[in-house]
């Protein structure tokens, strides 16, 4: 879930958020690949659409807003029995950079433990991975 928010100079964040990227961004690429599309397809976003990225914002995809609203929308995902959240802030390192996309990511997270929510530990180092 890409996390697109007000940046000021130099992707210094800013309250509110960020506009929705136009076209389908980050994920236009994937888009293109059948097993990629498959799984938005089934959770039934149309992926063909003329507009893409409309279709991945309005079936919460992407998702867009102030830290405390993502995460209140991975909170959601976690409650419907989402096991598994992936944060990628893809649209925030190709427009702003590295160090907006970890700071939104930290941003991110802490909401995310402001609201109790629970996420994964890191993996330990050696340990299988599913």
């Amino acid at each position: 879930a890409p996390a697109y928010r007000d940046g000021g100079p130099r992707g210094r964040p800013q309250a509110g958020p960020r506009p929705a990227p136009a076209g389908p961004g980050p994920a236009g690429g994937h888009l293109r690949a059948p097993h990629y599309a498959d799984m938005p397809r089934r959770a039934g976003v149309d992926v063909d659409a003329a507009d893409p990225a409309a279709e991945l914002l309005r079936g919460e995809v992407v998702v867009t807003g102030t830290p405390e609203e993502i995460a209140a929308t991975l909170a959601g995902y976690r409650t419907a029995g989402v096991d598994e959240i992936l944060l990628n802030p893809a649209g925030v390192l190709l427009t702003e950079g590295v160090h907006a996309a970890v700071a939104d990511l930290e941003e991110i997270i802490a909401a995310c433990h402001r609201l109790r929510l629970r996420l994964p530990e890191r993996p330990r180092e050696g340990a299988n991975r599913r």
